[in-house]
């Protein structure tokens, strides 16, 4: 409203009810009545999707490619679920000391993860310039 966009959400069905191949085939539905029966140009057209339906945001993008359908102007997925094989949510299920699959999925951020005792050394910072060193660190 504030943008003068308007938008369309697509309650796409969830699985098991449905495969993973059918919630694309919904979105590209979605997708195809949107360019076709509301005639919107696909350079106007931006497709969001958060979680799981980030995850459908990808598929639907790389769905469209192959189809030979035009491409939105963009794509925005948020936080997309995109391990599909579900190896890394069993793997967490099994070893009890994954305590966030996020940061088992990428190792690399794991230090990015503010403990006790990184708590406990921001606290015994005395000024604002140990504080900036901690955070270069």
């Amino acid at each position: 409203q504030y943008l003068g966009m308007k938008s369309l959400a697509i309650e796409y069905n969830f699985c098991p009810e449905i495969s993973l191949c059918q919630q694309v085939d919904e979105c590209i539905d979605g997708y195809k009545y949107i360019i076709n029966t509301l005639k919107v140009d696909p350079k106007k057209i931006f497709i969001c999707g958060e979680s799981a339906g980030g995850g459908l945001v990808l598929l639907t993008i790389q769905k469209l490619k192959k189809l030979g359908l035009p491409q939105p102007c963009g794509a925005i997925p948020i936080s997309p679920v995109s391990d599909c094989t579900f190896d890394t949510a069993l793997k967490v299920e099994q070893d009890k000391n994954i305590k966030d699959a996020m940061f088992y999925i990428s190792p690399d951020c794991n230090d990015l993860y503010v403990d006790k005792e990184d708590r406990k050394e921001w606290d015994e910072c005395k000024n604002r310039e140990e504080r900036n060193e901690i955070m270069r660190l």
